[in-house]
């Protein structure tokens, strides 16, 4: 019992913003909290890792506008700029991000997967 105690706290710590980031993705997606900021980053990161399918990564001094205009698909470079906007909006402008934001970005990814 206390070997999986240890176990259960070291992976924790380990993973606390993680953890941390799906809790408040599982509260927004259910109504019962606010939309964070971590929230919309991790959301965000889904859609462009989904819309990256050529394997062209960021590069350290690429901004996202730039990485976005590599994607050769169309409708994969509007969805992802779809995403983009209330990324920008979150992280950069500083302004709530609503919750009609976040369903824009749960459909992003979700018509990214299809």
């Amino acid at each position: 019992m206390i070997v999986f105690a240890g176990t259960v706290s070291v992976v924790g710590l380990r993973y606390h913003r993680f953890v941390r980031t799906q809790f408040h993705i599982w509260r927004a997606r259910t109504g019962a909290g606010a939309v964070t900021d971590d929230a919309v980053e991790e959301l965000f990161y889904r859609a462009a890792r989904l819309a990256d399918i050529e394997g062209k990564s960021r590069q350290p001094a690429e901004t996202w506008r730039e990485w976005m205009i590599g994607v050769s698909d169309p409708t994969r470079r509007s969805l992802i700029h779809r995403a983009l906007s209330i990324y920008e909006k979150s992280k950069y402008g500083r302004l709530p991000v609503s919750a009609s934001d976040f369903t824009v970005l749960e459909e992003t990814i979700r018509e990214l997967k299809a």
